[in-house]
């Protein structure tokens, strides 16, 4: 009986340990779109007032 809880145990372990994993990457996927979702708009915005200033 100890035998198969310590089993469930490593096998929860490495579960929660996946799931950290995922969530990290998931973390790191959304900062990465954020920064280029900024970065498209900044490029906009400078486009936008070099464009301004010519006239």
């Amino acid at each position: 009986m100890n035998y198969y809880d310590n089993d469930y145990e490593n096998k929860i372990f490495e579960l929660e340990s996946q799931i950290q994993d995922l969530q990290n990457k998931q973390r790191i996927s959304e900062q990465k779109s954020a920064s280029r979702r900024r970065g498209f708009w900044w490029f906009i915005l400078v486009l936008l007032t070099l464009d301004f200033n010519n006239y």
